[in-house]
């Protein structure tokens, strides 16, 4: 027990609940071998997915200040700017834990944003959400997807408010829908968290 305790790594959680409607007629095998998160795809039910999230500043996901594109956009230029990436592939009509290891990723030291994103001709992205700064971290998310026959459509960070971090003194509430922690309360930075 003590040897998986020391192991254990901080982690930011997502929880992602997809939704379907009209997707194609259900089949027990993966028919989906599309792997690139720039790649478009339909998929059915049981099907895995592509699905990326990019961190980076909130301004760099738009075009001109004014036009959110995808990260898969080249105009945006992400590449060359201070970014990174995490891919997934979860299943459709599963719900899915994703997680991301910060004890060697800092998603503050990358702009404190993220979007989640699939798709290139048929982009699907989220709108950008805060994930760190110097002061404070959130450590919890929702992604809820939506499908329209086979094809991922939208995708929202659902925002539950901050009734988790009432009366933990370790947590903040911001803006009146996320939950943080201050950052120098995390592992990577000294904190006990």
């Amino acid at each position: 027990m003590t040897t998986l305790t020391r192991e254990l790594k901080p982690l930011l959680l997502f929880l992602v609940t997809i939704t379907s409607s009209t997707l194609l007629p259900v089949q027990s095998d993966n028919t989906n071998h599309v792997y690139s998160p720039c790649a478009d795809t339909t998929v059915q039910v049981s099907d895995g997915f592509t699905l990326s999230i990019a961190f980076s500043s909130s301004k760099a996901f738009f075009f001109n200040s004014t036009l959110q594109l995808s990260p898969c956009d080249s105009r945006l230029s992400l590449t060359s700017q201070n970014s990174q990436i995490s891919v997934f592939r979860p299943k459709v009509d599963e719900i899915s834990l994703l997680t991301i290891n910060t004890s060697s990723f800092s998603p503050g030291d990358y702009g404190g944003y993220m979007v989640a994103f699939t798709g290139r001709k048929y982009a699907a992205r989220s709108l950008p959400a805060f994930v760190a700064n110097s002061t404070y971290t959130v450590t919890s998310f929702t992604l809820v997807l939506e499908f329209k026959k086979g094809r991922l459509q939208n995708l929202y960070w659902k925002r539950d408010g901050c009734a988790q971090c009432s009366g933990n003194s370790k947590f903040v509430c911001l803006n009146n829908q996320d939950c943080a922690i201050g950052t120098s309360s995390c592992i990577k930075n000294g904190g006990s968290v």
